[in-house]
């Protein structure tokens, strides 16, 4: 996507939902949480970086992609996580900073000179 055509802030919720948020987010802080920190992907596997990740992800997804619009979290507000950018797996703010970084910078060329 060119820059001049990058939104920076994307359409969070359009259309019919693919899953139940809210049921997700239970599944996760109910299921997927070991005692001594971590994420796993089933109650019965140990945690590890990789299920950690990728809960923390789909828990952000959850929690800010809903039908409701904004934020829905289930539980206290501690359990709200920072939004991501569902494409690239990086806090939404992280992800703005280095394409706003990368617009500063000069075209790349080619060997042959072209940009």
């Amino acid at each position: 996507i060119p820059p001049e055509e990058a939104q920076t802030e994307p359409d969070l919720y359009e259309g019919p939902a693919l899953m139940d948020h809210m049921a997700l987010q239970k599944y996760i802080l109910a299921a997927c949480q070991e005692n001594g920190g971590g994420l796993r992907d089933k109650p019965v596997k140990r945690r590890d970086h990789y299920h950690t990740c990728y809960c923390l992800s789909g828990l952000s997804v959850a929690q800010h992609l809903n039908p409701a619009g904004g934020a829905e979290v289930l539980g206290p507000a501690a359990n709200k996580v920072e939004p991501v950018d569902a494409v690239l797996n990086v806090v939404r703010s992280r992800a703005q900073a280095a394409l706003a970084y990368a617009q500063t910078l000069p075209p790349v060329s080619t060997s042959s000179g072209e940009a």
